[in-house]
């Protein structure tokens, strides 16, 4: 944000000696403090469950899926829970696909939600798990219709377990179009992808520091075992100074 910049470059330039002010090494780390300053403030710890729920929203081509299956691989290997992997984008027949190769993978339970009313009824006979997570269809922000399908499921969840699952390397209007239509839904926070194939961060600290939507994950690769990272602000304001996303 313009704002933002000018505001850092001000106060830098006020609060600094001459000997900071040329030194490039120390100016990047006081800029990385003040960048990770704007953003939400990091999770307490990322081995807690975020609720029993964790319903993953994003447009086509955001990774939501597989960050369903790196999700499970977390919970359920790095941190022994059990997770019930619940697919609601029934249409595409790849994702049911998909979701059946990740489930067998590790072990854990698919169901099949073809209707709101089977999303209620699965999520009220899964009470022992640990974790439900519900994998929903891709949805395109511009289409009503598309929206209004998608709004039919998110409103049979409990308040407060939506994720948006935002791509690294998605322009930023379509970044904010996506939150805009989606926060009507209560989102709790987000999940930030494809750091790995991007070296512009802008995008993506715009995101945070607008919505002020906590980040829960940030992922940077295709592994389902190991790529998903707890999310850390100063990360983001790192990747943005260096060019760069470091795992």
């Amino acid at each position: 944000h313009p704002e933002l910049i000018e505001k850092i470059i001000e106060s830098n330039i006020e609060a600094f000696s001459p000997a900071i002010l040329n030194d490039p090494l120390r100016l990047k780390k006081f800029v990385k403090y003040q960048l990770t300053a704007c953003l939400p403030p990091m999770r307490k710890s990322a081995g807690l469950l975020p609720g029993k729920i964790m319903v993953l929203v994003g447009s086509s081509g955001c990774g939501k899926t597989s960050t369903c299956a790196k999700l499970a691989s977390f919970y359920t290997v790095t941190m022994g829970k059990k997770v019930v992997w619940i697919e609601a984008d029934t249409i595409r027949t790849s994702a049911i696909s998909e979701s059946r190769t990740y489930t067998e993978t590790l072990g854990i339970p698919l169901f099949l939600a073809y209707t709101p009313q089977e999303l209620v009824e699965l999520l009220e006979s899964q009470s022992d798990a640990d974790l439900i997570l519900v994998d929903t269809t891709s949805y395109n922000p511009r289409k009503e219709d598309s929206l209004i399908e998608l709004a039919s499921f998110l409103t049979c969840v409990p308040t407060g377990s939506t994720y948006l699952i935002a791509s690294a390397t998605t322009k930023e209007q379509d970044l904010f179009e996506a939150e805009k239509s989606l926060k009507q839904f209560g989102l709790k926070g987000l999940i930030l992808t494809k750091l790995d194939e991007t070296g512009s961060f802008g995008a993506c600290f715009n995101l945070l520091y607008s919505c002020k939507l906590p980040l829960y994950f940030t992922s940077a690769g295709n592994q389902i075992f190991g790529d998903l990272k707890p999310g850390i602000p100063e990360q983001i304001a790192s990747a943005i100074i260096e060019g760069k996303f470091g795992k």
